[in-house]
């Protein structure tokens, strides 16, 4: 199978999204599967680009069996609401521009939020290029922004809201970390047939249990820690 990743963030960027991904990425190389992902250069959470990347527009690289697309960036550091949604808007720019052209027949696309405008990229190589593409939600957006108090203009709420039923709606599946997402999900009028709780886990080649019953998680006590205010 032909599989593509739309993502903001991927490896070598140390952050949630790069790590999960890459895992993933890589389970399904060593399953024979070709995986290509589109994204940005390398620069969370610091907003740097990293050295060996600096002054590239475009590039595609091989690491692990993994094709890894970049595309040209705004860097910015994680913090400041607005750049950040500008930088999400130009990837989705760049995603469309520069690295869907260089797919190769994909059988299925995945795109994982956040954010959504990654995924607004999905639905549209979904289109061009005929194969259906999954909603993978990592957290509700803008739900995370309204609740948080970031986000308080009625109308950009309205329509980003829109904007995220309207592509739950074109997905061929949603799959979501936590069993509340898919039940919020539903209860909005999404078809409870495309939604998948699948929840975290952990690479059992790397963590697993002592078989001889040694040292264990729930058996270690940690010092008390003196709080001064």
């Amino acid at each position: 199978m032909n599989i593509v990743i739309i993502s903001h963030y991927f490896y070598p960027e140390i952050c949630a999204p790069s790590a999960r991904l890459k895992e993933m990425a890589d389970v399904w190389v060593s399953e024979g599967h070709r995986v290509s992902v589109i994204t940005n250069f390398p620069n969370h959470p610091t907003g740097i680009i990293h050295p060996e990347y600096r002054g590239r527009k475009f590039m595609i690289e091989q690491i692990n069996g993994v094709e890894i697309i970049r595309c040209k960036t705004l860097a910015t550091p994680n913090k400041g609401f607005l750049k950040k949604v500008i930088g999400h808007l130009i990837f989705m720019v760049n995603s469309i521009a520069q690295g869907i052209k260089h797919l190769k027949e994909p059988d299925v696309i995945v795109a994982s939020s956040p954010t959504l405008f990654c995924v607004v990229s999905a639905w549209y190589a979904s289109r061009k290029l005929k194969c259906p593409y999954i909603f993978e939600v990592r957290d509700l957006w803008p739900a995370i922004f309204v609740d948080l108090g970031t986000l308080k203009n009625p109308v950009v709420i309205k329509m980003l809201e829109a904007l995220e039923l309207f592509l739950y709606r074109k997905s061929a599946a949603v799959v979501t970390v936590t069993q509340s997402f898919a039940q919020d999900i539903i209860k909005r009028g999404i078809d409870k047939n495309k939604v998948f709780f699948i929840p975290n886990g952990v690479d059992l080649t790397r963590f697993y249990p002592d078989p001889e019953g040694g040292l264990s998680l729930r058996k270690l006590t940690f010092p008390k820690i003196s709080i001064i205010y």
